[in-house]
């Protein structure tokens, strides 16, 4: 079963979501208050990104305002990760992400985001954001792999992890892609 949106029991998946994310040494409530952040150089947006009183969705908005720094379009996907990294090694955020163990998530919308979403109605987008997520989370897993193998490297890999064999055949053929 895939993730087709981040709504519901998989709103934690939103970049809206609130937890601590440090970006340039200056703490924000959300992943999106520290991307949105990224766009510009000016210190009074930065300030403006972090106030806790401010929600992602006004952010957003007033991002559209700012000067982007010169290498955006370069940069973007960069900043991303290290957002969500930042997000996905925290509880429980952490344990929410290996819990959806190998679903294909995809952040689907109605907003026509087809960079880093999917187009509910066209099905068209790279899925950028549902493809880093997926990324984190074979991180995650790979962690998992090495300490639990330190522990005991006697139980079958699908036992260490927590996934059946299907799934752990699945995961691993999928690794092996890449």
């Amino acid at each position: 079963m895939a993730i087709k949106e981040f709504r519901d029991e998989n709103r934690w998946l939103s970049n809206f979501t609130p937890v601590k994310i440090t970006l340039g040494g200056i703490q924000y409530p959300s992943v999106e208050h520290a991307y949105m952040s990224a766009k510009g150089d000016d210190m009074g947006w930065k300030s403006k990104c972090a106030d806790k009183q401010i929600t992602a969705g006004q952010i957003k908005r007033e991002c559209k305002d700012i000067m982007l720094v010169d290498d955006w379009r370069e940069i973007k996907v960069h900043i991303m990760r290290h957002c969500l990294t930042e997000k996905f090694y925290q509880s429980p955020f952490k344990e929410k992400l290996l819990a959806t163990k190998i679903q294909h998530i995809e952040e689907g919308n109605t907003w026509g985001d087809v960079f880093w979403g999917v187009n509910l109605t066209t099905g068209e987008g790279k899925n950028m954001l549902g493809k880093l997520i997926m990324e984190i989370r074979s991180d995650l897993f790979h962690d998992m792999i090495y300490l639990l193998r330190q522990l005991d490297s006697q139980k079958p890999l699908n036992e260490l992890i927590g996934l059946t064999e299907e799934e752990c055949e699945i995961f691993m053929k999928n690794e092996r892609r890449k």
